[in-house]
Formats: C-alpha cells, structure tokens, sequence
C-alpha cells in the first residue's frame, strides 16, 4: 500500500496525499524544504528528511537522529529549552540550543481522538496553573493536584503517580516526557518520542491526543492556555487552548525561562545576553526589566529570583519591574526553585548539592549530599536528577530520607 502524507499548515493537516502529489506541489511551490510533512501514524518530519522527495537530498531519510547520552545529556531526554552543560575549569553554563528528536519506540498508548472529543470539554476545565513556575523553569519533573503527586520515573521512563501521604506509584504511560501539567484529570506535557510536541492524557492513561506539530519546550498551562516557546520557530513564544486550538504567536525575541503570571509573560532574552523581558499575553507592552544576563530565574509573586551572569554567578532578587535588586548569597547557584517561602538551589561550589535560603537570604541550610539538577518541589518532597547516573532522586524538602 502506498504511504500517504500529510501538510502540516499552522499547526493543522491537510490531505492525505501520495508521495506523487507531494513532488507535483514541489513543482508548484505548493511544498518547500522547509515545509512539515506527517504520516499515517501522526509523526511529523521535515520535508528534506523524506526520502526521494527531494533529488538533491534524496541521501536522506526519515529516521530522526540518534542521541548519545552522556552524563549531562539528561535535559536532551527530557526535552529541555537547551542542553545545559557545564565547564568546571571556568565555572560557566554553556547553552546548546540543538535538541535531537526522539525514535518512536515503544509507543503504548495511541491516540484516539474520536473518543476523547467525547469526554474532554475545556469549559468544564479549572482555570489555575498546572505546576509551579519553580518546577517547570526545572523541566516541570513533578507537580501536585489535590491528593496526588505526579511525576518522570527514570526507571519506567514515564508518568508516575503516587498518594501524598502513601508510597505505592501508579503508572500513567510509557513516555519521555518533560514539562509535566496537570489540571483537574488532565495531563499535559511535551513527549520527547513526538517530536518535542505538546500531548494530553487523562490521569487513566487513556484519550491521548497530540496537541500542535511544534517542537515545543517549556510548557505552561495557565487558566484554558498553554504557553511554550516554539524550537522551529527560532524560541518564540506562542499559546493556544487547552484542545490546541487557536494558536497564537506572541513575540518574536529568541526567548528562554518562560515564566507565567496573571498578567505578563516573562523571559530570558537570548539576543540581549538573557536580560530578562516581560509582554503582555497579547503580545502587547515589551518591556525590558534589567540589564544582566539572568539564568534559572523564577518569578514568585512581585519578586525575580535568579543567578546573575554565567562565570560565577551568584543568587539575586529584584522586584517584576526591575528595583529593589539584592543578592541573596555568595555560591555559584544553579537550578533555581522557589517555594513556600525558601530558595532552593544547586550550590556549584559544593559538588552541586542542594542548599536552601529564605526568601531575604538568611537561614542558609545545606539540604543533601548529592549533586543536584533540574530540582522540582511537590508535596513534602524534592525530585531532582542525579547527574552522575542520570536517575531520579526523591528526598523530603528537610533533606530527610523518604
């Protein structure tokens, strides 16, 4: 049976055609190099990467690229805004935008999107957040909803959930997964085996549904939005509704650290050294707040919280419009969470093991003796990667042992 293909025109499908047609809308102009194609079994590739529709790239072919895991490759499986890695000899973060795609292996659940219309309805949805702006600025490992805790098992390589108070974990689905939202019995996250796309699931591990064709990092679900910034369109930030509908783009700054409020959209500016930017969810009154480059940065309620400049660089604190700006410690901070009145952070200068601070930097605790990445706060408990084995790491916010 001959393949059909389908193009992907903002963010919807359009077809199916025959690998003929698709050569003939060549001739036409109609499909260009740069143009998304998907198959019958929803994955999306670029044009040039299949094989025989271009001659000059007919070398190519569909398989996405393999990863190579190395110690710190752990944000490349989650999916993350970049790559961070680090230099121990001049204490800097590097910043590789390149994310690899993912092979779609193992897939168990498959979309079933004539049942699920039946049951998702986005006026019944809750309006609120789907995890805190601390947890998502750190690849959104875990969140809270009502009793239950969610969160990415390194060892199942999918969603787990578990009772607040219990130990037993359930397992929701079989995926690499990043940026985990949880609203009401809806899961939202980006599927690292789909392109980076934006995917919902209910909390049964049913009525799975891909939601956009974007490569598609640091997910928020505020209210009926989500808001993530768009890989294939050079980290923009866009938004569109819960049930992927009216897409919208909102800026056009290659951006970094998405942070949500009720009333603006915050983000690192890559073009002005990661100074930090805020625009309303229109799109409406960019406004530059400060002047430093401004890494792992959190906005909890009227303050910034963030590590200023790259070698070196210390925890800071400024208002949302840019005043009132004080440092708060003196390690090298990494991996920056906010929550319930403390700062929690990776301390570069002590092997990366988690510390804490209050929010006026007193009370410096020392909270583990591993070293720490990507730190996550749900419940009574800190999720964080280990780097040295990549593996996830569950420990109580005192530091006490599970």
């Amino acid at each position: 049976m001959n393949e059909q293909w389908f193009i992907i025109n903002d963010n919807k499908k359009e077809g199916p055609y025959s690998l003929h047609d698709l050569k003939e809308f060549i001739k036409s102009g109609k499909l260009k190099k740069e143009d998304f194609l998907a198959d019958e079994k929803d994955n999306s590739y670029k044009a040039t990467q299949i094989q025989g529709l271009f001659h000059q790239d007919n070398k190519k072919t569909r398989n996405p690229p393999i990863v190579i895991l190395g110690v710190l490759a752990f944000s490349l499986i989650l999916g993350g805004v970049f790559l961070l890695t680090t230099n121990k000899e001049n204490n800097e973060i590097l910043l590789n935008q390149n994310i690899p795609s993912y092979e779609n292996i193992d897939e168990k659940s498959s979309d079933n999107e004539a049942q699920e219309k039946d049951i998702f309805d986005i006026s019944s949805i809750e309006k609120g957040r789907g995890n805190t702006a601390g947890n998502l600025i750190n690849s959104g490992l875990a969140t809270q909803c009502e009793d239950w805790i969610y969160y990415y098992c390194t060892d199942e390589r999918g969603v787990c959930r578990k009772k607040i108070a219990g130990t037993e974990r359930e397992i929701i689905n079989n995926e690499i997964i990043s940026f985990l939202n949880v609203v009401d019995d809806w899961l939202f996250y980006v599927c690292g085996r789909r392109e980076n796309s934006i995917h919902r699931i209910h909390i049964n591990g049913d009525y799975k549904k891909r939601l956009n064709y974007d490569e598609s990092v640091n997910l928020i679900v505020h209210d009926e939005w989500m808001y993530y910034l768009n890989r294939n369109d050079n980290y923009s930030i866009y938004k569109m509704k819960l049930d992927g509908s009216e897409r919208q783009k909102i800026n056009d700054d290659p951006s970094s650290y998405l942070n949500v409020t009720d009333d603006w959209i915050y983000y690192a500016n890559q073009q002005d050294r990661y100074a930090i930017y805020r625009i309303r969810k229109d799109g409406s009154d960019r406004q530059k707040i400060n002047e430093d480059v401004s890494l792992f940065f959190v906005v909890d309620e009227d303050w910034i919280y963030y590590r200023k400049g790259q070698a070196g660089g210390t925890l800071f604190r400024m208002k949302t419009d840019g005043t009132q700006k004080e440092q708060l410690n003196h390690d090298v901070t990494e991996f920056i969470n906010v929550y319930n009145g403390w700062v929690y952070y990776s301390n570069w200068d002590d092997d990366s093991s988690i510390y804490r601070i209050r929010l006026d930097g007193s009370d410096r605790q020392k909270i583990n003796q591993q070293p720490a990445t990507f730190n996550n706060i749900a419940g009574d408990y800190l999720f964080f990667i280990n780097p040295l084995d990549q593996t996830l790491q569950i420990i109580k916010k005192d530091g006490s042992e599970t």
